[in-house]
């Protein structure tokens, strides 16, 4: 009896570790592939299933996944910030989530205020001090940094409340969500994850290549979301 009451209590955290280590290097291999979005500006989506192993798991998971998601930006990137601040990152809304799954605002207030405190001084002082960027690039990089992390954690909260999150980790889930909002997570979902694969996979080809016509599909993916994204904010961020 004693033997299945250990069996049972080590299983969610050999689960948390297994599916820990999967995210970052799910994110590792995700941020290896940006997509470029203008003259020096990139977007990496590791990030997305680093938050998602934060929200489901709490702060160290976050800690690991953001770590090991992160590196590729030191080599892609030439320099650790993005390391930095998105390793951080996860592990601050993976506080927000040590008791139970984060609500949209808990998650959205916990991400605000690490970018108010620490993200956008940290780019702020990199940009001006460190790179000598001058203050219309280093606020367009703050902008875009910024607005990167909404959209990752955005979608990262989609999968966390969705089946996926309930999935990897059904002892964290608390009672059940309301039909409707359960088939507008699972719409959203596939509206936006085929438009962030196609993305990645057509900028990838505008960037080796210098297609015209990746460039195209590329903008033509990018339309494919923004209906799910508008109907996500106005649901739930009301």
């Amino acid at each position: 009896m004693q033997a299945d009451e250990s069996r049972a209590r080590a299983r969610p955290w050999l689960v948390s570790a297994g599916a820990t280590l999967a995210a970052g290097a799910i994110g590792f291999a995700w941020n290896r592939y940006p997509v470029i979005v203008g003259d020096g500006l990139w977007m990496v989506y590791g990030s997305i299933p680093a938050l998602l192993a934060a929200m489901s798991f709490g702060p160290w998971a976050g800690l690991v996944a953001g770590f090991l998601a992160g590196l590729a930006t030191v080599t892609s990137w030439g320099q650790p910030v993005g390391l930095t601040l998105y390793t951080i990152e996860a592990v601050v809304v993976g506080l927000a989530s040590r008791r139970a799954l984060p609500s949209f605002k808990a998650a959205f207030a916990a991400d605000g205020l690490f970018w108010a405190v620490l993200g956008i001084p940290a780019v702020a002082v990199y940009g001006l001090y460190v790179r000598d960027f001058g203050p219309g690039i280093t606020w367009l990089v703050i902008a875009k940094y910024v607005a990167n992390a909404s959209f990752y954690l955005t979608v990262a909260l989609l999968l966390t409340h969705s089946v996926v999150g309930r999935w990897i980790a059904p002892w964290r889930a608390t009672g059940s969500d309301p039909l409707e909002a359960m088939l507008y997570r699972a719409v959203a979902l596939s509206a936006i994850l085929p438009f962030l694969v196609a993305q990645t996979f057509f900028a990838q080809i505008a960037r080796r290549d210098d297609l015209a016509d990746g460039q195209r599909l590329l903008v033509a993916t990018s339309r494919g979301a923004a209906g799910a994204l508008d109907g996500f904010f106005e649901a739930n961020l009301r």
